[in-house]
């Protein structure tokens, strides 16, 4: 693409982002400074996320533009193209930096530390100590990682080191001389972050979609993906590095590809073979699962030295994180326990193509086939999905009537149970954390607000909005639009509320029972965000049908106790307080061995160790690969009987059981 060709194509879409935003966003913002200013953030925050890559200098070069970012065609050019020549300029001077530091022996007896965090931008001599440092580093961690495990101590001979120096070096110049030399797809970089910060300015979950980003949103709320089945990562040594096989996958059921196997290249019919040291993690992600490559040939090298070919044909696996996953409880009594990990959808090669509400059905009647007595519904870390899902998955616990408000900023819509009739009518717990949102929320308030489970854990994300994915419009000025090719936006249209008219935007849904955080993550909450959307509760009549009030208050009462004098708990909260976090890195062989040796467990460390106070059994029935899922499942059964507050959540059902039977 020509100079000028990227130029018009960075003003149509970003002209198009702020049009598609004025006319269907739920509180589009003004495009004025404030609105600039925040663009600009979050296009340096996505380009130099930790603040040690880009000067003083650097950033006065840039600076600016800060509160015209998106006034005009003109200011988007002018930002774009200084951002552009200051990222390379900086490229060219790491790599200057790196080719020197390679070729020269490194001193590991001088005592100096990495700083991981910096202190606000760094001026030139110190970003040339922070990078020098940080290469040092890199070196200690592949030395430590390939020293003789029988040596009494981590001394590595001189030409050890200066092997593992030269091969740091190159992986690290190769990768940045993969940037320069394509300046061009340099540019389009900057430009592709630019028009990403334009859209994620406008509220936390706007966002601006290649076409592959976009197929990979779907694929994350579908039960299925086409893929090989391979995990990676890039390790130590800056290898790409198998991190986990998929059970059931082309890769598994090829019985030559492993966990911690290094993939050397790629070949297909469409190129010839990839090395792929030059290449960044990311890049290489998208390589191996190009939605063009039906077949590839993996070049391997496995743990023992030994280098193979091995080709692999791409097919429809279970996307893990979108299963229903179900047991049976049992302690004094028998109780169901459903995680949901998303409010997925199904899609024609699922096999159910109805998806996650049509799942937990299925998963409720093999419960109710075992005679539980209440039911636990996951929600932790459930970050939402499919609205209707949500609704549908709802409407199995209750019988007819409202279950939360949808409104576009106009016209609000009350959204309903429309089938009489419930699946499962008994006692039933949601458990929840800081990571529960959206769907979750929406899901989690309809029952509270009927008294129809009891919401125990912390308090949830807090969004409220909804977003749609939508091509990007090209505006004419006869008010005629036309398909930007290539280009989606995801936008916040709408919110919902609970049946009452309240708002949960920001505050999330307080659990009837709270139990105690081990961390701290309101750094992670949706109020976090500068540019949150603030949402008033409304007025609106809507029909519903609560349950008769729940115990609340004598089962808050049953749970602070038995917490308060629960060792277990004590013990986790002790652990959390005494986990300091490591701001610096020794760089001398024995400072950063013992660094290292911080990592592992000592022999004489006795960690906490309990009876279980419930047995585990699984109903989980998976096609195709049953064997591997069993082995897994030993694992998952094991920590389900030790997670603490799946065991407060069934020691809570049975005090309200034990309520109900005296009643």
């Amino acid at each position: 693409m020509s100079t000028r060709a990227q130029v018009d194509s960075l003003d149509l879409k970003a002209r198009s982002i702020l049009h598609m935003a004025r006319d269907f966003h739920f509180q589009a913002p003004l495009n004025d400074s404030v609105f600039s200013q925040r663009v600009y953030d979050e296009l340096m925050q996505s380009l130099d996320q930790d603040g040690q890559f880009f000067t003083q200098k650097d950033l006065s070069q840039i600076s600016p533009y800060q509160a015209i970012a998106a006034r005009n065609a003109q200011s988007r050019q002018a930002l774009v193209q200084s951002l552009s020549e200051v990222y390379r300029l900086r490229l060219q001077a790491l790599e200057s930096l790196l080719e020197a530091e390679s070729q020269k022996p490194l001193d590991f007896t001088i005592k100096e530390q990495y700083r991981i965090e910096t202190d606000g931008i760094l001026e030139e001599a110190e970003w040339k100590e922070h990078w020098r440092k940080y290469y040092k580093m890199r070196v200690l961690w592949a030395l430590f990682n390939h020293q003789d495990t029988a040596a009494k101590s981590f001394n590595p001979d001189s030409e050890t080191k200066l092997h593992w120096q030269k091969y740091i070096g190159e992986s690290m110049v190769c990768r940045l001389r993969n940037d320069l030399d394509h300046y061009e797809a340099l540019d389009r970089y900057i430009q592709e972050q630019y028009l990403k910060a334009l859209a994620k300015a406008l509220d936390p979950h706007s966002a601006y979609f290649s076409s592959s980003a976009r197929q990979g949103f779907q694929n994350s709320l579908s039960q299925n993906e086409l893929s090989y089945g391979i995990e990676l990562f890039r390790n130590a040594d800056g290898e790409i590095e198998v991190a986990y096989v998929v059970p059931g996958s082309p890769a598994w059921q090829s019985g030559k590809v492993n966990e911690g196997d290094i993939i050397l290249g790629l070949s297909s019919e469409a190129s010839d073979e990839d090395a792929l040291a030059c290449l960044g993690t990311a890049e290489v992600r998208a390589l191996i699962e190009s939605a063009d490559e039906a077949e590839t040939k993996f070049q391997l090298r496995k743990q023992s030295g030994e280098k193979l070919e091995v080709e692999l044909s791409k097919d429809y696996i279970a996307v893990e994180e979108n299963h229903v996953e179900s047991f049976v409880l049992e302690g004094e009594r028998k109780i169901g326990y459903i995680y949901l990990p998303s409010f997925y959808v199904g899609d024609e090669f699922a096999e159910s193509v109805q998806g996650c509400a049509v799942d937990v059905s299925n998963a409720l009647i093999r419960l109710k086939r075992q005679g539980v007595e209440a039911l636990i519904m996951d929600l932790r870390d459930n970050g939402g999905g499919a609205m209707y899902e949500a609704l549908r998955l709802a409407g199995i616990f209750v019988d007819y009537g409202a279950l939360s408000i949808y409104s576009d900023g106009q016209e609000h819509q009350t959204l309903k149970d429309m089938d009489r009739g419930v699946i499962y009518d008994q006692p039933m717990l949601i458990l929840q954390n800081a990571f529960s949102a959206s769907a979750s929320e929406l899901f989690a308030a309809a029952l509270q607000d009927r008294n129809r489970a009891i919401i125990v854990g912390q308090p949830s994300y807090g969004k409220s909005t909804v977003q749609e994915i939508v091509p990007l419009l090209q505006y004419h000025e006869n008010s005629d639009t036309a398909l930007i090719p290539g280009s989606f936006i995801k936008l916040s249209t709408a919110a919902f509320y609970r049946v009452t008219g309240a708002s949960h935007q920001a505050m999330g849904i307080q659990p009837d029972i709270p139990l105690p955080a081990l961390y701290n993550y309101d750094a992670y909450r949706e109020k976090a965000y500068s540019n949150y959307l603030k949402i008033d509760s409304i007025k609106k009549k809507t029909y519903y049908f609560p349950e008769a009030e729940l115990p609340l208050t004598d089962l808050r009462e049953l749970s602070a106790q038995r917490i308060k004098a629960d060792s277990l708990w004590q013990w986790e909260a002790n652990q959390e307080l005494n986990t300091g976090t490591e701001t610096s890195i020794p760089l001398d062989l024995a400072g950063f061995s013992a660094y290292m040796a911080k990592d592992e467990v000592s022999e004489d460390y006795e960690e906490q160790h309990w009876e279980p106070a419930l047995k585990v059994h699984s109903l989980k029935y998976l096609l195709n690969y049953r064997l591997a899922n069993e082995e897994e499942g030993l694992t998952v059964k094991a920590a389900i009987s030790e997670d603490l507050y799946i065991r407060e959540s069934f020691f809570i059902l049975n005090d309200y059981l034990e309520f109900k039977s005296t009643q």
